[in-house]
């Protein structure tokens, strides 16, 4: 059995002297190593203090320890461990302090030996961190916007993990949201808005935000956009003008066959003077169809009517004739093609 004993050899000769050597014999098992932690997982950086509990009663001295730390990415780390021993301990002492700065999963292994051998145990220790947040990109809307704003984020922390969401939408509908997805929110009033998401574990607070534009959409105020010219005549510049300072326009004419001279498209603010010719024998139409743009926002078409009346000609006129002295003439009438009353 393990213990310490104490043998001893008596030796005597004849002439009665006796001499005695006395040594003490130890023996001890082999050591079973066990530990424990005051903080198995916690936030960095975390602090963790060992207690070894290795059962050392039966134990004849000379025993050693060596302490051993792997490390496993986990919980938003990136790059290498970063752990310390702390306090004066080393590798080698029987209960040492670390600090572990990097998140993941440190597994600690205490190995001890005696004259019997040497055993192992392990224990593993979680270190997060503050989550990870990021809004994903929204798009500019134009008049109103209805969004369905996600985000990507990473708790940093084991499933375990108790997380609290809280989005802010200022000048939306709904204002303010606490799950993770939001679902539908609306704006009604054109500007410049921000959207906040702040994600709470037991580490700490992350917020994210995220901007985005709410155009206006421009319309043409021009109030008179119809012409009637005359075949061969200029038509007036129109000067394009608009509910939003800065619109730009793109605008394209449409005219039947017999018409020429108009201009057929173009991205200025002014329609120009333009001489056009219609040699129909009825009036025809020129319709230019404006768009007004604030940036990616178009506002609704509207039209530029130009009716060009074809130049007037006769279709009939007097014939010449013949008449007795005293005679009565034919009745002398023209015809002339055209809209409107011709004057002679």
């Amino acid at each position: 059995m393990p213990g310490t004993y104490t043998v001893s050899l008596y030796a005597q000769n004849f002439c009665g002297t006796t001499n005695t050597v006395t040594n003490t014999i130890c023996i001890e098992p082999e050591l079973t190593p066990t530990f424990t932690l005051d903080t198995s997982n916690g936030c960095s950086p975390l602090n963790v203090q060992t207690t070894n509990t290795t059962n050392l009663a039966n134990s004849c001295g000379g025993e050693t320890y060596l302490w051993q730390v792997s490390y496993t990415q986990g919980f938003c780390a990136t790059g290498i461990a970063q752990w310390s021993f702390t306090g004066g301990t080393d590798e080698n002492s029987s209960a040492p302090s670390f600090e572990f700065i990097s998140a993941g999963t440190y597994t600690l292994t205490l190995t001890t030996t005696n004259a019997c051998g040497s055993n192992s145990t392990s224990q593993t220790v979680e270190v997060k961190q503050p989550p990870s947040v990021t809004i994903n990109t929204l798009t500019d809307a134009c008049g109103t916007a209805s969004i369905n704003p996600t985000a990507t984020i990473n708790t940093c922390a084991p499933a375990t993990e108790t997380i609290t969401y809280n989005w802010s939408f200022p000048g939306g509908t709904p204002a303010t949201a606490t799950t993770e997805n939001p679902g539908t929110i609306t704006y009604n009033t054109p500007g410049n808005y921000q959207i906040t998401l702040s994600v709470t574990s037991s580490c700490g607070t992350t917020t994210a935000t995220e901007n985005f534009t709410i155009n206006n959409v421009p319309s043409i105020t021009n109030t008179n956009l119809t012409q009637t010219i005359c075949s061969g005549t200029q038509t007036t510049e129109v000067n394009l003008t608009s509910s939003i300072a800065g619109t730009t326009y793109s605008w394209s004419a449409t005219a039947p066959a017999g018409v020429t001279g108009y201009t057929t498209s173009g991205t200025s603010n002014t329609i120009p003077v333009q001489t056009i010719t219609n040699t129909n024998t009825t009036s025809e139409t020129v319709t230019y169809t404006i768009t007004p743009y604030n940036g990616s926002c178009d506002g609704a078409p509207v039209n530029l009517v130009i009716i060009v009346d074809p130049a007037p000609e006769f279709t009939s006129q007097p014939q010449d004739e013949t008449i007795c002295l005293n005679g009565s003439t034919s009745l002398l009438s023209v015809s002339v093609n055209g809209p409107g009353t011709p004057t002679y």
